[in-house]
């Protein structure tokens, strides 16, 4: 197999480069512009993972007996990622590719189809025959997207194979805002002094993380949505827009550097990569309590002993030392359970999301 550990540093050198681009700057169009062809740069050099992660044949080291019998019998398995290569959902699938490509001796590659909120790539996923051969790495707003657009049903279009990790929500501000705290948010959405908060999409799980917090705080901040999660932080740097609602990944290089703060986290405690932030609950707002996941999904009525085949693989692969390295150094945590358990965190997700979507009149 090929080494793509020189992809996953490009990735994180890209950062750095943003990083060093927007500090020392007013944030003329033309470092905006720079900073996102960074961006791009570094999500070209991550879709190379699509043909590098390749692991060598099998041939020799099974019978052809056996060969008839193993998943995945020397054939190509296809993750597709419905998201930008760049943000978390992009570069958990290519580790998991990589993972699942050492363990097995096979051919595991990254496809990248991003677009109207993770749809197309789902609704590619599940036209596709339920052989695991085509498999969907996707975040909980695989559980969201239906109730704004009708275009699949994730209870019966799609098989819970394995959850991989679980990320807390942060509230995240430009450090020049004068806002240092959840308190002080409210203060100034209230007296009309913020002009509202980024979000990576319009349906997204921060943009109804934004409505929720608007509703029980009593602010009527303006959600503005962008293309994605990094375009949202170039313009969150820049100070373009005071405030938005992410995961710790994509920011931690900007909180490192001082130029953006985290002002909450929505968890049930503080968190040891950001024990100086204090939790939504303690700062008062104990009902804003949403969080992300990541998972991997296959289409429907895949044969149950392939899915528990899978998902044996999938949590071997997140126990092994590389996988918890970075896996903590982009502050997600890693879970190892069932289908069974998945399925039921798809159900309650797509009922609660659902309910929340009409009481917060998203649209």
């Amino acid at each position: 197999m090929k080494n793509t550990a020189p992809l996953l540093a490009s990735a994180a050198a890209t950062a750095d480069a943003i990083s060093a681009l927007v500090s020392n700057t007013c944030v003329q169009p033309l470092n905006r512009r720079k900073a996102m062809g960074l961006l791009l740069a570094g999500a070209a050099a991550a879709h190379q993972v699509q043909a590098q992660v390749l692991a060598p044949s099998t041939a020799g080291t099974a019978s052809a007996a056996g060969a008839d019998t193993r998943f995945p019998r020397n054939k190509i398995v296809k993750i597709v990622v419905a998201y930008p290569p760049a943000g978390d959902t992009g570069i958990l699938g290519q580790l998991i590719a990589e993972l699942l490509s050492a363990q097995w001796g096979s051919n595991v590659m990254v496809e990248y189809k991003p677009g109207a909120t993770g749809i197309i790539g789902t609704r590619e996923v599940i036209a596709n025959a339920p052989d695991g051969y085509t498999l969907l790495v996707a975040p909980n707003s695989v559980a969201i997207a239906p109730h704004l657009t009708p275009s699949y049903d994730v209870l019966k279009d799609l098989t819970p194979i394995a959850k991989l990790i679980d990320q807390p929500i942060i509230a995240v501000v430009n450090s020049a805002s004068g806002i240092t705290d959840l308190r002080t948010l409210v203060q100034k959405a209230k007296a009309g002094a913020l002009p509202g908060y980024a979000s990576p999409g319009h349906g997204s799980t921060m943009h109804i993380v934004g409505e929720l917090f608007n509703q029980v705080a009593g602010m009527q901040l303006q959600e503005i949505p962008y293309k994605g999660t990094m375009p949202a932080i170039t313009d969150l740097v820049g100070g373009q827009v005071p405030l938005m609602y992410t995961t710790l990944n994509p920011v931690q290089n900007f909180l490192k550097t001082g130029q953006l703060r985290a002002i909450g986290i929505i968890a049930p405690q503080r968190v040891s990569f950001l024990p100086q932030v204090p939790t939504f609950a303690e700062s008062g707002y104990p009902q804003v309590y949403i969080s992300t996941w990541q998972a991997l999904l296959g289409p429907a009525n895949m044969p149950a002993a392939l899915v528990q085949q899978i998902n044996h693989s999938v949590n071997a692969a997140l126990q092994t030392p590389k996988a918890k390295a970075l896996l903590q150094q982009w502050a997600m945590q890693p879970v190892t359970e069932s289908p069974q358990a998945l399925k039921h965190t798809l159900e309650q997700d797509y009922a609660r999301y659902g309910k929340l979507i009409s009481q917060l009149h998203i649209s």
